[in-house]
């Protein structure tokens, strides 16, 4: 099959298509005048699509959360040497990102630029963790107000425990620092030791959630309690199916800076949510999700929401910054 990419280098680039593209990726060149070439594809019109460009056969129609991604934009490059075992990412402000590595021997967040420049980096050199697969913010007026790491991993599925490492959200203009870290161990109400690489904050109450990786393909959701202590149990609260082609391990999740959407990710696929009006996660997880594809990434492992859309970025050397406008 014929692999079509769409890679523009400004957000506004979009709109002089005067079309919005699902989120398979597609080439519109400017000779075709917006014309739809991609096979597969389909010009949906009717009340509430506008004429937009959907691809339906992943999308389910025009009425669905799905229908409102649009076409990858390659921000850019992350090509540097301290950045090739990308696990999460996480909204730094304005358009700045916070990534990090699920092994480091100094942990650590390295803050992107729009371009995937790292320009600040942020020592948590004072805790030692085993395998942190991802970072999850928590808002207050819209903005960045803390960081919660998860320390989360266990491909052995070994552990005795798990452990959550908080921090204040750092200042991205701030250049490199040494953050201030508390910890908190958990284990899973039902003892058993699994692995997850997917941590969320419920914009309810801010709950942290893992979302974990079941022998089955399936992905169990357990929530903490908000409030910060020593140790904690988790409860399980949900199951959500198996999604997202033939490997369906769930590597990262996030929910967006309004809360009122939630993703979560495998390798190749995206699963999305829109939280109604005094829900939370575990509400929103008990629904069946819509299901789009990803552009190809070599080992996906991170999302991650700003206010207009979310932006991917897989573990590897010189990899893209990828970011998906959403829409209303």
């Amino acid at each position: 099959m014929v692999r079509w990419s769409l890679a523009f280098r400004s957000r506004r680039s979009l709109a002089d298509f005067g079309v919005r593209v699902g989120a398979l990726p597609v080439t519109l060149p400017s000779s075709a005048g917006g014309a739809l070439i991609a096979p597969w594809a389909t010009r949906v019109a009717g009340p509430g699509c506008g004429g937009l460009l959907l691809l339906t056969a992943a999308l389910g129609g025009c009425g669905g959360p799905c229908a409102s991604i649009g076409a990858p934009i390659g921000l850019g490059v992350v090509d540097d040497e301290r950045l090739t075992e990308v696990s999460g990412l996480a909204w730094a402000g304005g358009d700045r990102w916070w990534a990090h590595n699920d092994t480091d021997e100094e942990p650590a967040l390295y803050g992107l630029d729009a371009e995937g420049v790292v320009r600040a980096v942020v020592s948590m050199a004072a805790v030692e963790p085993v395998d942190v697969e991802d970072v999850a913010l928590r808002v207050e007026g819209g903005q960045p107000a803390e960081l919660l790491v998860g320390d989360i991993g266990d491909n052995d599925a070994d552990r005795e425990q798990i452990v959550l490492l908080r921090l204040a959200a750092p200042d991205p203009e701030a250049g490199d620092a040494v953050a201030s870290v508390s910890r908190t161990e958990w284990t899973y109400e039902d003892g058993v030791a699994r692995d997850a690489e997917a941590l969320l904050v419920d914009p309810a109450d801010g709950a942290p959630f893992v979302v974990t990786q079941e022998p089955d393909g399936s992905a169990a959701v357990f929530r903490a309690e908000p409030a910060s202590s020593v140790r904690q149990e988790l409860a399980r609260v949900g199951t959500i199916e198996p999604f997202g082609g033939e490997d369906t391990r769930v590597t990262a999740g996030d929910v967006s800076p309004d809360g009122l959407r939630v993703a979560l990710r495998t390798r190749t696929h995206v699963a999305a949510w829109e939280l109604r009006e005094g829900e939370g996660l575990a509400d929103a997880f008990a629904r069946a999700p819509c299901v789009a594809p990803l552009t190809e990434e070599l080992q996906g492992e991170a999302l991650a929401f700003d206010h207009s859309g979310f932006a991917t970025l897989s573990e590897g050397s010189a990899q893209t910054l990828w970011w998906y406008p959403w829409g209303p």
